[in-house]
């Protein structure tokens, strides 16, 4: 379903670095101060002759079978580099406006890269190339990365996504791997060269991209694309819902752990750094919720025990629903019917926490004084009115539109990035010495003007 069956376009892989290398000229002989027509008559001189044959191949033939097929992106960057050094005024000017999106793209494209082939040339247990091939994952963590550029009004690198991907569905190379489609290791040096000869494009704007606000909407999006992905592929293809996307010590349910994590250590260093804000009990709290995130990070992936490969103790397997090193999995009997305690506490009790928090306690906290002063001596962290929302919204959708035994992952998945955001950017977020609550809240939410 997620392979592309149509025929590849052999001719196209040539073509793009034959124009790389048009484009190459281009730029050395624009450092000679050279006019648009020389430098033309350059490039077409330099990306015919790269396509003559020569004895067996052409010379763009021989370096493809030095460095492989160039991705879609490069061929698509190749086009707009030429179209802007050989092209009129007003879309140089065009170009020129984007260069700040471009060292943006850069930089992003090379923190990828810098995780990617480590990982792919087996530096740890997880292989992100093999993602490529069925690529569900990718696919939805595509989906993210494109609506986040749409709304940071990135048109530039959202329009050279949607058409890697174009590709791969097309397939107009001879590889069956988006990853293929989306970069290769000559794009990623160039990225590299861009980002440390256009510093300036990045430390200038880099304070203003990291704001609560924009982190905020930023999980936002996250949670919708995976949502979005997740509701048409359980209706398209049940199988690979279960089996690729919300599988066992997958990429959702890490992605789970990993959120807990985050929000563990952000719970740790809120504590060290109390010093006299709460008396004993709301620091006691702090580890509290510290402890719930450390716990429920452990055991999403088992405490790590299939990347570890720790065997289970028969104590657990013998008690234990998935025969797995972890509490939440682990039965009972009471009265001849077996209990399980996932779906008992981890089920409802936390239901029922979940409502009494953003249900009862979170407006009560808007409305009583008294009933405020007493969480912040608490350092009882309150969702915003966006965070409440999104928690309802996620159980919903979930529940109604993902017909699947594993669509619980999907909310585990969205409500740990909520429970993060809950964490670090909470409606009292003040009681913590950190700042107001800018942008975490709508104009109408007053947690949102509050500041200290």
């Amino acid at each position: 379903m997620l392979v592309p069956t149509a025929a590849s376009l052999p001719w196209l892989p040539v073509l793009t670095i034959a124009l790389a290398l048009a484009a190459l000229a281009t730029a050395l002989v624009g450092r000679a101060g050279l006019g648009r027509g020389p430098r033309l008559a350059v490039a077409a001189g330099i990306f015919i002759a790269a396509l003559m044959p020569s004895a067996a191949t052409s010379a763009a033939g021989y370096l493809r079978a030095i460095f492989g097929e160039p991705s879609i992106t490069s061929l698509a960057l190749v086009l707009l580099f030429l179209g802007q050094a050989l092209g009129p005024a007003a879309w140089r000017a065009r170009l020129s406006e984007r260069r700040t999106e471009i060292s943006g793209g850069a930089l992003v494209l090379v923190v990828v890269a810098l995780l990617f082939y480590p990982l792919s040339l087996g530096v740890a247990w997880i292989d992100p190339y093999a993602y490529g091939y069925y690529p569900s994952v990718l696919s939805a963590s595509l989906l993210a990365l494109f609506m986040m550029a749409v709304f940071a009004g990135w048109w530039l690198i959202a329009g050279l996504m949607a058409l890697a991907y174009l590709g791969f569905a097309g397939h107009w190379l001879e590889s069956d791997n988006l990853w293929d489609y989306l970069f290769d290791v000559p794009l990623v040096l160039v990225a590299l060269f861009r980002v440390m000869t256009h510093r300036a494009d990045l430390t200038s704007r880099t304070p203003s991209w990291f704001t609560p606000r924009r982190i905020t909407i930023g999980a936002f999006i996250i949670i919708a694309a995976f949502l979005i992905f997740a509701i048409w592929l359980a209706k398209v293809n049940p199988e690979d819902f279960v089996e690729r996307f919300a599988v066992e010590d997958g990429f959702v349910e890490w992605g789970t752990s990993i959120a807990l994590f985050v929000a563990f250590i952000l719970s740790v260093r809120r504590f060290i750094r109390a010093g006299g804000r709460f008396e004993l009990r709301g620091k006691l709290i702090l580890l509290f919720v510290a402890f719930v995130c450390i716990f429920g990070a452990g055991e999403e992936i088992s405490w790590g025990q299939r990347v570890f490969g720790i065997e289970t103790p028969e104590s657990f397997k013998e008690r234990n629903a998935q025969e797995e090193f972890n509490l939440h999995n682990l039965t009972f009997e009471w009265n001849g019917e077996t209990i399980k305690i996932n779906k008992l506490v981890f089920g409802r009790g936390l239901t029922l926490a979940l409502i009494t928090y953003l249900l009862i306690m979170g407006p009560l906290y808007r409305r009583r004084p008294g009933f405020r002063a007493f969480i912040d001596r608490m350092a009882i962290p309150i969702a915003t009115t966006p965070q409440t929302i999104a928690y309802i919204v996620v159980v919903a959708v979930v529940e109604t539109l993902i017909d699947s035994p594993k669509r619980g992952e999907m909310t585990e998945f969205a409500g740990s990035i909520i429970f993060l955001l809950n964490i670090a950017f909470p409606y009292n977020r003040r009681i913590y010495g950190e700042g107001g609550n800018e942008a975490i809240g709508p104009p109408g939410d007053a947690g949102s003007k509050r500041a200290t």
